[in-house]
């Protein structure tokens, strides 16, 4: 978990990121590879079919089901409409540590955006396999926005502030995004 040196940034990708930490627990659990998708289960010994219970086009690998299975790409397809995100043709699946490269890579801002959005992708793909209703992707897109802005409301103003409404109406959540090579 640490280099030699001591150097554990790689880390603070996910530790020092400003989300809630169910989300920051989430991003962890995909960076160690304890994502109970059917592929970790696999290798826990429990018997399963491998295949992605959404699509059943691929193995589902934690890559498959939070970035290249068909459900989750239509959720990243709605939110690039309103976040940009540059990184999306650098994205390759290199097995258990995809997330720590991409997050590695990614503004504070953005990196941010990318945990929400796989700890969302994450939830949706346990209320489909649990027996509820696929949420519209437009309905997904617009809670993560607003989520995104409550918490940098929250970040940014005091209560009293928020409670009186002393602070901009609107804020643009937009990442600011450059391609890195």
């Amino acid at each position: 978990s640490t280099r030699p040196d001591g150097d554990r940034s790689i880390w603070n990708s996910i530790w020092k990121s400003n989300v809630p930490l169910k989300m920051r627990i989430m991003a962890w659990k995909t960076a160690i590879g304890a994502l109970a998708t059917n592929l970790g289960k696999a290798h826990r010994r429990i018997h399963i079919q491998r295949s992605c219970p959404i699509c059943g086009a691929e193995i589902e690998s934690s890559f498959h089901a939070l970035i290249s299975c068909m459900h989750a790409l239509r959720v990243w397809e709605g939110l690039r409409a309103i976040w940009p995100f540059a990184w999306w043709s650098l994205l390759v699946d290199s097995r258990k540590d995809w997330v720590l490269q991409l997050l590695s890579k990614c503004s504070d801002k953005t990196r941010d955006l990318v945990i929400m959005t796989i700890w969302r992708i994450w939830q949706l793909r346990n209320d489909i396999t649990h027996g509820k209703n696929e949420t519209p992707v437009e309905v997904t897109v617009d809670y993560l926005d607003s989520y995104y802005k409550s918490l940098n409301l929250v970040r940014n103003y005091s209560m009293e502030e928020i409670v009186k409404g002393k602070m901009p109406l609107y804020e643009d959540s937009r990442p600011k995004c450059v391609k890195i090579t």
